[in-house]
């Protein structure tokens, strides 16, 4: 028999701002490998939608690290261009979004192994569902 095991960190994030531009806020669910889970709503200040998706990865890295001794984590995300931005290097107008994508890609050098996936929002509920401060 063969049993193997996973030290995956599964993490869901979204961000959301209403209206847009507006108060923005941001949701993290984390799936540690014993099955634990974190959540995690944060009030972000003003801002844009899209600052907030990039700003809701930035607050699970700071999770990640405050927890200790994670190095494999997978990201999911129902925002494209987050996503892309990381993983594929789309160009953004933004400044403020160039910067938030420098910090993320500076940040996950600290894991061995790390992956950023594409969800489809109804995929995302968890996370989103966080993002709405009340």
């Amino acid at each position: 028999m063969i049993i193997t095991t996973t030290n995956t960190y599964k993490i869901w994030t979204d961000g959301s701002c209403y209206p847009n531009p507006g108060p923005m806020g941001a949701g993290v669910y984390i799936e540690c490998p014993d099955g634990t889970i974190i959540t995690k709503t944060i009030s972000l200040g003003n801002g844009t939608n899209n600052m907030a998706e990039f700003l809701a990865v930035i607050a699970a890295i700071k999770m990640l690290n405050k927890i200790g001794g994670v190095d494999d984590v997978q990201f999911f995300s129902d925002s494209n261009l987050m996503v892309s931005a990381i993983v594929k290097g789309w160009k953004m107008r933004q400044p403020k979004l160039i910067i938030l994508a420098d910090i993320i890609r500076a940040e996950m050098k600290a894991f061995r192994k790390y992956s950023f996936k594409w969800i489809p929002r109804e995929e995302n509920e968890r996370a989103d569902n966080l993002s709405r401060p009340s």
